[in-house]
């Protein structure tokens, strides 16, 4: 990984990948509301009453950037750290369903905010592991020989991550989800990767607050 370059952060790649995202699951969630939470933003007072006792399903995404060798490569990188992948475990056990995503570009000129993504379902584990890192073509297959571990599922194909979210959606008020993610932002996280991130929420998703007619309720 040392001789792996990034040009695109995590906030840049969010661009597209909200974009794909909230476009492959429109179809069974014609309300989708995506969210950097800040607790003292999307979690405040005026945010909670905006929402009351609204039932809403939560999706948690991982923006992964892109990792290149040299520029207009045909082969590029996703790097999924330990500590994401201990804490999608975290945030699977309170419902919330977990997705890493990439945006399929190897140079920062070819990134536009409609780029083609690859998706991933971070199924997660109870660590500490190594970090996960996988090559995948310009068309988001999986280049080489290297396979995934059963913590990471993916590349998943066109339809699969609309599917994992409606098996496994979970649906409560906006406040119950806040205290949910407040316990897995607390979570004392074991930690074995290449570098341990140095503050409290060093990998951050965003969200996607979702409503649909059928849901399984908490």
């Amino acid at each position: 990984m040392l001789d792996l370059n990034s040009f695109l952060s995590e906030h840049s790649a969010e661009y597209a990948l909200v974009h794909d995202v909230v476009r492959l699951l429109t179809p069974a969630f014609p309300s989708i509301v995506p969210i950097y939470l800040w607790m003292t933003r999307e979690g405040n007072n005026a945010a909670r009453d905006s929402l009351g006792n609204l039932p809403l399903g939560i999706v948690c995404v991982y923006p992964r950037r892109p990792k290149v060798f040299a520029p207009r490569q045909q082969v590029l990188h996703i790097k999924i750290n330990a500590h994401v992948l201990y804490t999608a475990r975290a945030y699977q056990e309170v419902g919330v369903p977990v997705l890493a995503g990439i945006p399929l570009v190897a140079d920062l000129y070819q990134y536009r905010i409609d780029s083609p993504c690859a998706w991933f379902e971070l199924i997660g584990d109870d660590g500490p592991h190594d970090d996960v890192v996988q090559s995948l073509s310009l068309s988001g297959n999986i280049a080489g020989r290297r396979e995934l571990p059963p913590s990471v599922r993916g590349p998943l194909g066109p339809t699969e991550p609309l599917n994992t979210i409606r098996e496994k959606l979970r649906i409560a008020p906006w406040d119950v989800w806040l205290d949910r993610i407040r316990s897995v932002r607390k979570t004392d996280i074991p930690y074995s990767g290449t570098q341990r991130p140095w503050f409290a929420g060093a990998y951050s998703p965003f969200f996607l607050l979702v409503e649909e007619q059928t849901h399984q309720p908490t």
